[in-house]
């Protein structure tokens, strides 16, 4: 992604090699790892630059990390489970398990990963709806919201510097997302089954 960044900021910007380099990467690092610093004003780069930086927004850091996001190794699982879907259509009766470390991963931990990206995708999408609804501008909306469910820190559009022009619906709504982010969802969202009390 780094790479990607800095070849369009060389072809596209015409930044110099080093200033390309840097910003390429500070910016990918920063944003996939959830740090939030800006070192260039990316608002002004090109949309592809801008939607790689979205997406690392989402996908956020390691298993083991601090970070927001979808994390990384439940994006290697979903990108692992593809091909064994593939291959269970034509060997209909094998057992071909996902493997991550030459390791099979179990079908429930796999139902959960499925299970954590769906909500993630769900939950990102009535949020933008909500605000896109409330007279958000889309890149807000979308910027915004990847951003506070991820814990990133940087947005796009009105909310580029801060969050302080948005009325105050739209600041309620990005807060739950920052809560729901930091909680990693299913933590957040099983307080409000009855099963989890009926247990205590």
């Amino acid at each position: 992604a780094g790479l990607i960044i800095m070849s369009d900021l060389l072809l596209v910007y015409k930044f110099p090699l080093e200033g390309a380099f840097r910003h390429g990467f500070f910016q990918t690092i920063s944003f996939m790892t959830c740090t939030g610093f800006v070192s260039e004003n990316y608002a002004i780069w090109s949309s592809f630059s801008i939607l790689i930086l979205l997406l690392l927004m989402a996908i956020g850091g390691s298993a083991g990390s601090t970070s927001g996001g979808i994390k990384v190794v439940r994006i290697v699982l979903l990108w692992r489970m593809i091909p064994v879907e593939l291959r269970k259509i034509v060997h209909q009766r094998g057992i071909i398990p996902v493997r991550l470390n030459e390791n099979g991963v179990k079908e429930d931990l796999l139902h959960r990963v499925l299970a954590f990206i769906i909500l993630f995708i769900i939950i990102l999408l009535t949020a933008v709806l909500l605000l896109l609804f409330m007279g958000v501008d889309p890149k807000a909306a979308v910027f915004g919201s990847v951003s506070c469910m991820s814990n990133v820190g940087p947005g796009l559009g009105s909310v580029y510097s801060n969050f302080s022009s948005l009325p105050m619906v739209a600041k309620w709504i990005f807060s739950a997302l920052m809560l729901i982010g930091r909680l990693e969802i299913f933590t957040l969202f099983i307080l409000f089954t009855s099963a989890f009390w009926r247990q205590r």
